[in-house]
Order: C-alpha cells, then sequence, then structure tokens
C-alpha cells in the first residue's frame, strides 16, 4: 500500500528533517528490521526459558529497558505508518485495524508491566496468609535514636535493590546478551545524611559454612579374613566446629564444638579443633592405662603429665589431687541419660573451674582451660545377649559406647591427628599419615582405620579448611532452575554489604529475610551504632499485603507409580477476609497446576489469580519443625486432626490489569487480518467483472448484390 511524500525541496530544513524522521519511523525497511529483531530476541528468549527458567529470562530479557526500548520501537512504526495515510479510505479499515490492535496489546504490555503483580503466596497446612512476596527486593533501615523508649517506632528508610537472579561472580562466565545488559544495583545505594549503604557482592543462592570443616570420602576397607566388607559403595560425611553451640559463656568452649557423623559400616568420626599446644598434647597422650573400671577411667592432663582416675574411686573418695600439681578434682555431677560427668577442678588459692567430659561426645567435652586440665572420659559400655538390643535410657548410649570410634582434632598448629577407639583401647593415635600437614596439603590422603575389626574402613580427606577460631562463611553454590531443584531445597539469597552511620561502619552478609510474626534473627540483620543513633537493617522481598487471607486445609500430592516423580498435586483451601472472627468468601475450592483460583480482593478490587506453583514438606510427626508448627502455635487458626506430614504450599499470585486490554488488542488484529482479507478478495472480483474482456463483435456479413 503505497503512501504519500510528505517532503518536497520548498520546504524549510527543520521541516524537512521532521518529516525525513517521520517517514522513516513510518518505513516498511524499519517494520522489517524491528520485526526481525523482536523475532530473534524472543526465540533467544525461549532458549534461554529452557535453560534458565522464567525468572532469570523475566529479569534478563521481559523486564529490561532495552527489550522495552524495542517494543516502543515497534509501537512507533506502527503508529506513524497508520498516521502517514490520513485521510484514510475506506479500503483500510482493516490495515487501520490490526495497526490499532497491536498498539492496543502493547498498551496492554505495559499496564501489566506498570501494575501488575507477580508474587508467591506461601501457605502452612492448618494455618492461613495473606502476605505474598514478589521477586523484587529492598533493604529495609531502622533509625533509632540513642534515646529510645520502649514502645517507641523507628524511622524507617526502604531501598530498592535489583540484584539480578544468577551470582555476581558468574556473569563473567556467562552469554553477553542478555545479562551483561541487564542493570544491577552495584556500589552505593544510599547516601544521606550520614547514612551509606554499599552493596559489595551478591549470592543468588547460598549457604552458610562453618569453618574449620572437614569432607571426607568413606569406603569399606579389608577386614582380619582380608575380604571386603559385603556393602559396597561409599559414604561422603562432613564435619565441622560450630561457634558455642550450646550457649556455653565465659570462654568455656573458645574453640568451639565439634560434630560427629555414624559410618554405615558402624564406626563413628568425630571432629573438634584447639587453638591450645597443651590441649593438642592432652590429646596425643589420652590413652587410658589398665582396666577401665564399671564406670570408666578419666584421663587428666596437668602440668605436662597424665593422671589417670577411676570413676569408681573419684566416687567413693569425693576429691582426689592430681600428683604434686596442687590440684584436686572432685566429680560433682553425673547426667543420668548420658552419663556425661561435671568435675569440679580447685586449684591452690584460687576459685574452683570445671571440666565436662562424655564417653561418647569428645568433640562435646569441657576443658578447664584456665588452670590447664585437659581431660578424656574412656567408658566401655557392657555387652548385650546375642539378639537382643540393648534397652532403657541408655540404650543408644550402650550401642555408641561399644561401636569403633575415629577422633579426629585440628591441633593449635593447625596440623591434623586422628585417635582410634575400639572398646576397651585406644589402639592408634598420632599425626594423620603423611606427617600432619597443613590443611591445604591434606587433601587427598588416605587413613586406614579398624583393619584389625569386623568394620574396616577407609578414609579419605575431599577438603579440609582450616582455621585460628570457630567462624561461619558464606559460600555460593551453583544456579540451579528452580523446577530442578529438589524438593524441599530453596535458594537463600544473600547479599554483602557495607553500612557506615557517621564515622562507624560494618560489613555484613545479609540473607532474603521474609517477615515472619517476630524480628529477625541476629545473623539476619545487620546493626551499626552512630554518635547518638542505631541503624538496623535487613534485605527483604517487596511484600503485597491482600485484603483476603487464604487458609489452606490439605495439601495432596500424587506420585507416578513407582517413582518419586509427582504426576499431580493441589491446594484444598478457602478464602477468608479479615475480619475477626474471619468470615468465609469461597470455601472448600481445589488449586492444581491447570486449575488456578480467581479471587477478588475486597479492599482495592483487584482480580488475582492463585496458581499452584510448588510446595515444600515440613516434616513428619517427631520432627523438631512438625512440633513447632503443629503443637506450639499460638494466634493462628488451628484445625484439630491427626496429620502423618505437614506440607508449605507454594501459590503463584497474579494480578494483570492490562488483561482485558491485551484481549482488545488482540481481537482487533484477528479483525482486521479478516477485513483485509475478504476486502481484498471483495475489490479484486469488482475489478474483474469491470475491467474483463469484451464481448466478441458479431462478424460481419458480406454484403450481396442482386
Amino acid at each position: 500500500m503505497a503512501r504519500p511524500k510528505l517532503r518536497s525541496a520548498d520546504q524549510a530544513p527543520p521541516v524537512r528533517l521532521l518529516l525525513g524522521w517521520y517517514e522513516a519511523a513510518a518505513s516498511l525497511k524499519l517494520a522489517v528490521v524491528v520485526i526481525t529483531a523482536s523475532a530473534v530476541v524472543l526465540a533467544w528468549a525461549t532458549f534461554m526459558d529452557s535453560w534458565y527458567g522464567e525468572k532469570p529470562v523475566a529479569f534478563g530479557i521481559y523486564r529490561s529497558w532495552w527489550f522495552a526500548a524495542l517494543l516502543g520501537l515497534l509501537g512507533l512504526n506502527v503508529l506513524c505508518a497508520a498516521l502517514i495515510r490520513f485521510p484514510w479510505k475506506v479500503s483500510q479499515v482493516g490495515f487501520l485495524l490490526t495497526h490499532a490492535g497491536i498498539l492496543v496489546l502493547l498498551a496492554g504490555c505495559l499496564v501489566q508491566r506498570v501494575a501488575g503483580v507477580d508474587a508467591m503466596l506461601s501457605v502452612l497446612e492448618a494455618d492461613a496468609s495473606h502476605r505474598a512476596f514478589a521477586a523484587a527486593k529492598h533493604f529495609r533501615l531502622h533509625l533509632w535514636p540513642a534515646d529510645a523508649k520502649p514502645g517507641d517506632k523507628p524511622e524507617e528508610i526502604q531501598v530498592p535493590f535489583r540484584s539480578g537472579p544468577f551470582n555476581w561472580e558468574d556473569y563473567s562466565k556467562r552469554f553477553f546478551f542478555p545479562w551483561r545488559l541487564a542493570p544491577r544495583d552495584r556500589g552505593v545505594l544510599y547516601d544521606q545524611d550520614g547514612i551509606k549503604l554499599e552493596v559489595l557482592d551478591y549470592y543468588a543462592d547460598s549457604r552458610r559454612e562453618p569453618v574449620p570443616r572437614i569432607e571426607l570420602e568413606v569406603e569399606p576397607g579389608r577386614g582380619r579374613s582380608g575380604a571386603m566388607d559385603s556393602e559396597e559403595g561409599s559414604q561422603r560425611i562432613e564435619l565441622a566446629v560450630l561457634e558455642d553451640p550450646h550457649g556455653l559463656k565465659a570462654g568455656l568452649r573458645p574453640f568451639g564444638g565439634g560434630t560427629r557423623n555414624r559410618t554405615r559400616w558402624g564406626p563413628t568420626v568425630t571432629f573438634w579443633m584447639t587453638g591450645d599446644k597443651a590441649e593438642t598434647e592432652a590429646f596425643l597422650n589420652s590413652r587410658p592405662q589398665g582396666p577401665l573400671g564399671a564406670n570408666g577411667q578419666l584421663v587428666l592432663r596437668a602440668g605436662g603429665k597424665n593422671h589417670y582416675l577411676s570413676v569408681d574411686e573419684l566416687r567413693q573418695k569425693g576429691k582426689m589431687p592430681l600428683g604434686e600439681t596442687g590440684i584436686e578434682v572432685r566429680l560433682a555431677h553425673v547426667d543420668p541419660n548420658t552419663l556425661r560427668l561435671l568435675l569440679e577442678v580447685t586449684p591452690r588459692d584460687k576459685p574452683p573451674g570445671f571440666l565436662s567430659l562424655s564417653p561418647d561426645r569428645p568433640n562435646a567435652n569441657v576443658q578447664d582451660y584456665r588452670d590447664g586440665v585437659f581431660g578424656t572420659y574412656w567408658l566401655q559400655t557392657p555387652e548385650t545377649p546375642e539378639g537382643v538390643e540393648p534397652a532403657g535410657p541408655h540404650a543408644d548410649l550402650m550401642h555408641r559406647g561399644r561401636a569403633p570410634r575415629l577422633d579426629i582434632l585440628l591441633g593449635h598448629d593447625q596440623k591434623l591427628y586422628y585417635r582410634q577407639w575400639v572398646a576397651p583401647e585406644v589402639t592408634r593415635i598420632g599425626p594423620w599419615p603423611g606427617g600432619g600437614q597443613q590443611p591445604d596439603q591434606v587433601v587427598g590422603t588416605t587413613l586406614a582405620a579398624f583393619r584389625k575389626t569386623a568394620t574396616p574402613i577407609v578414609l579419605t580427606v575431599e577438603d579440609l579448611v582450616g582455621g585460628t577460631s570457630p567462624a561461619v562463611r558464606i559460600q555460593p553454590r551453583p544456579f540451579v532452575k528452580q523446577k530442578d531443584r529438589p524438593k524441599g531445597d530453596r535458594a537463600w539469597p544473600r547479599a554483602k554489604v557495607r553500612l557506615s552511620v557517621d564515622e562507624n561502619s560494618g560489613e555484613f552478609w545479609l540473607p532474603a529475610w521474609y517477615p515472619p510474626a517476630g524480628e529477625p534473627e541476629e545473623d539476619e540483620q545487620g546493626v551499626v551504632v552512630g554518635r547518638d543513633r542505631r541503624v538496623e537493617m535487613v534485605m527483604t522481598n517487596d511484600a503485597v499485603d491482600l485484603g483476603f487471607q487464604v487458609y489452606l486445609h490439605k495439601f495432596k500430592c500424587k506420585l507416578d507409580p513407582g517413582s518419586h516423580m509427582e504426576s499431580h498435586y493441589s491446594s484444598l483451601v478457602d478464602v477468608l477476609d479479615l475480619k475477626e472472627p474471619p468470615h468465609v468468601l469461597q470455601e472448600n475450592i481445589l488449586i492444581t497446576m491447570n486449575e488456578p483460583l480467581s479471587v477478588t480482593d475486597p479492599a482495592t478490587g483487584r482480580s488475582y489469580r492463585l496458581y499452584q506453583e510448588s510446595y515444600q514438606l515440613v516434616g513428619k510427626p517427631g520432627d523438631p519443625r512438625f512440633d513447632a508448627h503443629v503443637y506450639f502455635r499460638e494466634n493462628q487458626l488451628h484445625e484439630p486432626v491427626q496429620r502423618d506430614n505437614l506440607y508449605f504450599s507454594h501459590l503463584k499470585l497474579n494480578y494483570d490489569p492490562g488483561r482485558g486490554i491485551k484481549y482488545a488488542g488482540c481481537l482487533l488484529v484477528v479483525v482486521g487480518i479478516v477485513i483485509v482479507f475478504y476486502m481484498k478478495a471483495y475489490l479484486f472480483r469488482r475489478r474483474g467483472s469491470a475491467a474483463g474482456p469484451a464481448a466478441p463483435k458479431p462478424a460481419t456479413q458480406p454484403s450481396h448484390t442482386a
């Protein structure tokens, strides 16, 4: 369809330039370029969606500035192509409707982008929720004056934060298009009135990793007969040192508490650390001596010497001296369930100190660092008759007390030491094979343990992270597409920030905190104290407060026969208002993956749709999280029914105010195409009938004369 030429030689240069831009914007060449570019981008987005999922593609393409510019250029081309043909003719009705439909469709997309809502509503079974969380994040700063009183409210500052879908260190490894074109908020985000907020790094998924820590690959070894253990395969175990694991204060455990793990072949492995040379020496000299006795033997090292005390004798005498050290030891308490001993250590002319020793958990022993007394409790539990399982309060202890145990210590010199306990003796003790190397040299070394027992194992160090004191480091996790993530596993985004208040500053790794009923935990917020004020900061997702609440009766999950793949899952819910007590707006509605629920917010009039997105298993009866949610919840809706398990149902919340506009645009495009098709056929027929071939003239008859 030809368009008129607007420029002429007699026009002023500015007018010619403006009309030239107008013609270029309406040209077919621009239309071909824009449509081709859009097709390429959408095709690339389809591949990106299959590789990374919906949210990364939305951030990198659909919600990017350059994609908005591309759609804006397409809209400009369509608008100018229609306007440049004014005044319009009747034959252009289909053309105009098609172009108007495209403009209306783009307008609907713009309305959705500006005012739409796409969030996640997580509801616990037998509970209700009215708060959904979007993918967008922000930092929330609370400013408290130094003289704040109970009941005062802080000044609140919200700082938007565009984080991106990946760990920041991974962007250099990914395609330039579109990931490096997507905007991310880095560096200084806020700097006003003496408060400065900087974002230094970001992990889209991370984990808190205690250090020091060790990873071991455990395999069955060769026993007395030389044959391999009947249970083949390997097992990876992770052990770490935890900061103040039992809330012990006053320096009782300055080097934290270790952890332990039982291998599936029977032996247990424990791990802990020390920064004290005397404790390292005590570990290497902790062999028991002679018979252990019915209640075990204590090996206490003080003054560079070992002192062997029978627990039976200590109970009878009350106090016993440690050689010529001037220190006396008294048995203060015995835990009836774990048999842990609490010893009172009384040096000459000093107040008493304490030792706490366990017969099967040396990684949790509390030593007397002040007086230089370090102890180990050796106890051989009695055997039970063959075929009879231990019973009673000490059943688990009886089993562990007879199982072989390998104790691993990260010493004061950052070298690795081990001790092999096979009741009633320590059979091997010393540096880890290879000379007790530094942590970075231990990886790959192997220890064959319990070779003369029925349960030999071989341990290989896969990773070892040392340290002079227990700490926690934040480690990134590789990107996993949402639908490929194991059920119950969720991403933990964290941002490394520096907050400065007046002359003071602090650096923190802040997780994406979802506002619960209470306040954030200590490790979920950053606090900096200035001259006359205190600033508390958290990172949280943008919240959507609904004018209704969704109550989850039951979540159902069905598996494909003979597999662990879900074939179907759904949520049975009620929609309630926010009154007290709540009134039912919709009752017993089943939400599935293909059957969303439509709800109108009585407060705003918005029409939301709720889709079944995913779920998370909280636990089963007996699990701490299950019991905490089911039996110890207060001020929440409660359904008094017996449950075999407990789920969180994750519902996708969508509000699209441009949906009707987009439907109208699509309808206009379809009608326009139909009109163009039929109008062309009609016009073609009219031209054919008017300009058809002329009828043949009748043949001239020859004249005859008489």
